[in-house]
């Protein structure tokens, strides 16, 4: 008779590869952390080893009965060590056959002075080329469960691959022993909207490029809609209120360069679209 753990480990594998042949939405195995070895997370790569444990599983979950903690460290005397965590084994991630377009997770956090938790997505082609990626930095403290997102920004080439990554860092020194995340319930989603020609027709942004000021054009639109414009970093620089037919907005203040925007709300999450601002 198997071994209970190993007959664990079989049928999750098993879940794993059913959702990926049924063309699941969301490819990332063990997204809610409940499967775990130990202090590793199945079908995650952490940094853990014989010497120091910075990935543990906590019961302060925001669904299910477990969640995954990273907690940065000092290992004796002064040698610090923090928490990176990625989806997948091995080199190569996740493996994918189409691009998703934003990385969604619930988190909560406790980041010491300057650092920061970052989160990346990255696809690449089977050559092991960068073709799409997306990141976001969080700092301070969220001490309740809040929903992060991470847009992916389009790219070119057929995904092969993904590599979805959480860790501690810190810009301009290392990182405090005692800065923690706490991550649950990963998901890669693609767009949801209006589908067929009406989709086409459910935000036009002009002129592109842009100088002084944008024109929003939109048809139906729920309550609360907005127009958020991201950098080339996946940073949100800002959002506008959106309503059904005409908005005008200024974007005197953006710098040139390259930004993308979509329609967002309660109901819906619209494709990126590339925005070109002129000076």
């Amino acid at each position: 008779m198997l071994n209970p753990q190993i007959m664990k480990k079989l049928f999750t594998l098993f879940c794993f590869l059913y959702a990926v042949s049924t063309n699941a939405q969301n490819p990332i195995p063990n997204p809610g952390f409940e499967s775990w070895t130990g202090n590793d997370p199945e079908f995650w790569m952490a940094t853990n080893n014989n010497t120091y444990v910075t990935v543990t599983p906590t019961d302060q979950s925001y669904s299910g009965d477990s969640a995954v903690k990273g907690t940065a460290i000092v290992v004796w005397p002064s040698y610090e060590v923090a928490p990176f965590l990625y989806a997948g084994s091995g080199t190569q991630g996740i493996l994918v056959n189409q691009y998703y377009s934003e990385l969604t997770f619930w988190y909560m956090i406790d980041m010491v002075f300057t650092d920061e938790m970052h989160v990346e997505v990255r696809f690449f082609d089977s050559n092991a080329t960068l073709i799409a990626s997306g990141s976001q930095v969080y700092s301070g403290s969220v001490a309740t469960y809040t929903k992060g997102t991470v847009p992916v920004f389009p790219g070119s080439g057929t995904p092969a691959s993904c590599i979805v990554s959480f860790a501690i860092l810190n810009p301009v020194s290392v990182t405090n022993a005692g800065s923690w995340f706490i991550v649950d319930d990963v998901e890669l989603n693609t767009t949801t909207g209006i589908g067929g020609d009406a989709k086409e027709q459910y935000i036009s942004v002009y002129p592109n490029p842009a100088a002084d000021v944008l024109h929003i054009k939109t048809g139906t639109v729920p309550d609360h809609s907005t127009l958020d414009i991201y950098d080339m970093q996946g940073q949100l620089v800002k959002s506008f209120a959106v309503v059904p037919g005409s908005t005008t907005v200024s974007v005197n203040d953006f710098p040139a360069g390259v930004y993308f925007c979509r329609v967002k709300n309660n109901m819906t999450t619209g494709e990126l679209q590339k925005l070109v601002i002129i000076r």
